[in-house]
């Protein structure tokens, strides 16, 4: 029974990784030609999936970039949320949420 968990496990992080591997592809080819001059198969190609696979994943080009803007969207908000932790006298609401979008803003102008 262990054999069948273990393949089934390979099997998960293969589809991830596929998964991630078009995530990554993409995010760099809309930064790099622009979101309008990017395929999916020019996604698919820098991947090196099939594009078939790309449909596993995501409805379509908008898709992928929606998940695209919402992963890094968390990712920034996390990243405040940890920072604003770290700083008890912030105890107001308002104060609270300046601070966030004043991270959000630095961590976007530094990239």
């Amino acid at each position: 029974m262990n054999a069948l968990s273990d393949i089934k496990s390979k099997i998960e992080k293969n589809k991830e990784e596929k998964r991630e591997r078009l995530l990554a592809s993409a995010t760099a080819l809309f930064a790099e030609k622009n979101f309008n001059n990017t395929s999916i198969s020019d996604i698919v190609n820098k991947a090196r999936v099939a594009k078939g696979t790309f449909y596993l994943y995501f409805k379509d080009k908008y898709d992928i970039r929606n998940q695209i803007v919402q992963e890094i969207s968390t990712d920034l908000f996390d990243e405040a949320m940890k920072e604003l932790k770290k700083h008890p006298e912030i105890t107001h609401f308002d104060d609270s949420m300046i601070f966030i979008i004043n991270h959000v803003i630095d961590a976007l102008v530094a990239n």
